[in-house]
């Protein structure tokens, strides 16, 4: 039969009928039902779920479609300018944004003097905050990252002209760049650790692939007088490398020390410094935790930015400061005068979305790549609220999130951080989220990947720190605040997507035998499923579905006693009583981890469209359009709150209330 919702809709109540119109059934409306009931009978009984696959229904009405709510606001991130670029007029310093959404790849001049800043578009949204060098002849250099294309700025133009590019291998991501005394850019790149020169005189270009064996990444250039460039080649291990024009190559270091700025004693009730320059005799710093700026012990002035990453810089007799997220300070080294300022970086959908993650009917959670950009949306009203600069101590972005009795419970990169959000309260640095666990100190964890709850308890996965093998799984119960990590749960595998199923008890999860972003190559055979019993705190389970896989996903439980795992396109459907797979084949869509509904049914979103897998007839039927979305989470009975690479909509699923 019809699923209710839809036959709600074919006999023209509910959502989408028209008002001030009779409801009965004439002759159209009757010719309609039977068409409808017709084409739904194609997918109909297509098999017990339990031994195939779904089949994928035709949506055969107009669906509802998703409205949109808001697109939060973010400042463009400054922080991946590998160093600040001094111009050659003593007082211009440059610095690049980053965005991998909306067109906000700048280039900023701010002038030392008095902090003003103009700023320049990019051409062709390129991505120049990797690779940003400052040529010997007074020009900027934009390394080619990933697109091919490179470019010059031409300081006295205030102008972009582009290079002719040559010899760089294709998905190639410059990761640093550096201008030299010898007339040459330098550049490194991830992931086959290439090392690039560009002559400016003769426009040669020259690139050596994997400069040392078993690197990802060439980064930590330095560049020094004589015109030899230093740089740090790494991935399994690492060791440094060193280069000029006349060299034909790249050479090992054996031995060397890279310079290291002098660090004073913290300042009296701070637990150490985030960034420290010295001038002369003098020293200075930024306080880690209060983003407050020192001089040796004595307090000069508050940026108003707390935690947040800085660059110091010496220009036209003072200290600059300019923070990840834009905000500036000025140190008169003579007046010992302070003032603040602010780079024009924000903007909207700047950097995609990470994850939606409904914490009550009332509040939707979410956050933005490489932001620390945290934010709130009422998915009623569309009222949006922000974490306005670092949500927590550490950079990174909130990658994932679970909720119970009213509070969210957040996983967060760079270092595994697991934090504690409560709707009811502003967003307030380190107070709201709240950090209960930091996996990076003892179990060297850097990346969480989901997580999930059984009701009482938060399951977050993670991927053990770049150069590692294993990953920890997390287990926070809410009503404590402990959290309590499991290492190496799968030996040498990062952990990946889980479901919880009520009928075993257990959370099921899958791995990926390679390293964090492949910086180590595996040890293990393949990749497999797991099982995790809470209750011991042990792991029950393991079965490789797919020998020599390396990647396996558990992407869902369709119904109690039945968990779903994917290795690419392949899905396998699988018991968790013996775990017996009961079929394997194509899964019949892209796309994301089911969600069960608050109707006890899954639901998938794949390329815009919203699917419920009616169990009866196995088949997933198209239930909602939203173009191009590709993140979902049930606000309340039928309310799906879905979110593209930048915007958050809504849309109402299924009979109204």
């Amino acid at each position: 039969m019809l699923p209710r919702f839809l036959l709600r809709r074919v006999r023209g109540s509910g959502p989408g009928s028209q008002p001030g119109h009779k409801h009965g059934t004439g002759p159209l409306k009757r010719t309609l039902l039977v068409v409808s009931i017709l084409l739904i009978a194609q997918h109909a009984l297509a098999g017990d779920f339990r031994t195939e696959p779904p089949s994928v229904a035709q949506a055969i009405l107009p669906l509802p479609k998703a409205e949109k709510l808001a697109t939060p606001s973010m400042p463009a991130l400054l922080g991946y300018t590998r160093r600040i670029l001094h111009l050659h007029d003593g007082h211009t310093l440059a610095v690049l944004s980053y965005a991998n959404a909306a067109k906000a790849n700048w280039l900023f001049l701010i002038d030392s003097r008095d902090l003003s800043s103009k700023r320049y578009d990019i051409p062709n949204n390129d991505i120049g905050s990797h690779s940003a060098a400052l040529g010997s002849d007074g020009n900027i250099y934009l390394m080619p990252y990933q697109t091919g294309r490179g470019y010059r700025f031409d300081v006295t133009k205030r102008a972009f002209e582009q290079l002719a590019v040559q010899n760089i291998p294709s998905d190639e991501f410059t990761w640093d760049a550096i201008g030299s005394t010898d007339g040459c850019i330098y550049f490194g790149t991830y992931p086959n650790a290439c090392l690039g020169r560009y002559e400016i005189a003769t426009k040669k270009w020259t690139v050596w692939p994997h400069v040392v064996p078993k690197a990802t990444y060439v980064t930590d250039f330095e560049a020094e007088e004589g015109g030899r460039v230093v740089a740090r080649a790494w991935g399994e291990g690492s060791q440094w490398i060193e280069i000029d024009r006349k060299a034909a190559g790249p050479s090992i270091i054996t031995r060397y020390i890279p310079p290291t700025p002098p660090s004073p004693p913290p300042a009296p009730g701070e637990s150490g410094w985030q960034k420290t320059i010295k001038v002369n005799d003098r020293h200075f710093g930024i306080a880690a935790r209060s983003g407050k700026f020192y001089e040796q012990n004595t307090l000069r002035g508050d940026p108003q930015a707390p935690a947040q990453a800085w660059y110091l810089e010496q220009a036209d007799n003072a200290i600059i400061g300019i923070s990840h997220f834009g905000t500036l300070f000025r140190f008169d080294l003579a007046t010992n005068a302070f003032t603040r300022g602010q780079v024009d970086n924000e903007a909207p959908g700047a950097n995609h979305l990470m994850f939606l993650e409904a914490v009550t009917p009332d509040c939707v959670i979410g956050g933005n790549y490489s932001q620390q950009n945290l934010f709130a949306i009422n998915p009623k009203t569309g009222e949006l609220h922000s974490s306005k600069g670092y949500s927590v101590r550490i950079s990174g972005e909130a990658c994932c999130a679970a909720a119970v009795e009213g509070k969210a419970y957040i996983g967060i990169y760079i270092h595994s951080l697991i934090a504690e959000y409560d709707p009811k309260q502003p967003f307030a640095f380190d107070q709201n989220p709240k950090v209960l666990a930091d996996l990076f100190p003892e179990d060297h964890q850097t990346r969480p990947i989901d997580a999930i709850t059984d009701g009482s308890h938060v399951f977050i996965s993670n991927e053990g720190n770049y150069g590692t093998l294993g990953g920890a799984l997390a287990v926070v119960t809410p009503k404590t605040g402990e959290v309590k990590v499991y290492p190496q749960l799968v030996q040498d595998q990062n952990l990946n997507t889980m479901v919880y199923d009520p009928k075993s008890k257990c959370v099921w999860g899958g791995t990926d035998r390679w390293g964090e972003m492949h910086s180590v190559a595996p040890t293990q055979p393949s990749a497999m499923l797991w099982g995790f019993n809470p209750a011991t705190g042990k792991r029950v389970a393991t079965k490789t579905p797919w020998p020599g896989a390396d990647v396996v996903r558990v992407i869902g439980s369709p119904a109690d006693g039945f968990i779903l795992a994917t290795n690419g396109a392949e899905a396998t459907l699988i018991a968790t009583s013996d775990l017996k797979a009961l079929w394997g084949k194509q899964w019949p869509i892209e796309g994301s981890k089911l969600r069960r509904g608050r109707d006890g049914a899954s639901y998938a979103l794949s390329n815009g469209v919203l699917y419920r897998w009616d169990l009866a007839e196995n088949s997933l039927v198209p239930v909602a359009s939203a173009p191009g979305c590709m993140f979902f989470t049930e606000a309340s009975a039928g309310l799906w709150i879905v979110g593209d690479q930048t915007t958050i909509y809504r849309v109402k699923v299924g009979p109204e209330d």
